[in-house]
């Protein structure tokens, strides 16, 4: 292997003292704003608005950067970018929006399903287990078909009630068993 001519912290110093000089060298100025004199902030506020076109005649193919001009008064900025996406166009649902579809019509479940899931319970969780469980949804299901509706249905918009949803952790806690971990789901 060749012995480099400059050892490592030499060059590396070296490099670091280039970008240096660089970084403070003036950057050159864009010609692109050699066209328009550059304004001070008083200048800016007493200069004329840019030309705009009328409300009514834009379109979405229209050029709408001049009402993104910081002279153009905010509530006119407003009605014309609410004329662009008033446009169809922009009013395509993108299918990503978790929230977008209506959860509450459940489908009914296929003939068999019930009793393969009754089965799954009974071997996931042991026979004992499955039974009080089932007599438990079997004496809820008595209550509520003896009470009746407790309450008429609520509107889709409002958000369910804490005290609707029963705590269910100190049940979980007390029929584990201690050696047991406790999973995420509960």
């Amino acid at each position: 292997m060749a012995k480099d001519p400059e050892p490592f912290l030499s060059r590396w110093s070296r490099l670091k003292r280039e970008r240096d000089d660089a970084e403070q060298a003036p950057a050159p100025v864009a010609d692109s704003s050699a066209d328009a004199p550059m304004l001070s902030d008083a200048q800016a506020a007493d200069a004329p608005l840019p030309e705009l076109p009328p409300i009514d005649e834009l379109t979405p193919a229209s050029d709408f950067r001049p009402f993104m001009d910081p002279r153009v008064p905010e509530a006119l900025r407003r009605v014309a970018l609410k004329k662009l996406y008033a446009d169809p166009h922009f009013n395509v649902q993108d299918m990503l929006d978790d929230f977008a579809e209506d959860y509450t019509l459940l489908e009914t479940l296929p003939a068999g399903m019930a009793d393969k899931l009754a089965h799954a319970r009974r071997t996931l969780l042991g026979q004992n287990e499955a039974d009080r469980i089932e007599a438990e949804e079997q004496k809820a299901a008595e209550k509520a078909a003896a009470d009746g509706p407790s309450r008429p249905p609520r509107d889709t918009a409002e958000a369910p009630r804490i005290d609707d949803v029963p705590d269910q952790s100190a049940e979980a806690a007390q029929s584990r068993p201690s050696g047991e971990p406790q999973d995420q789901n509960g």
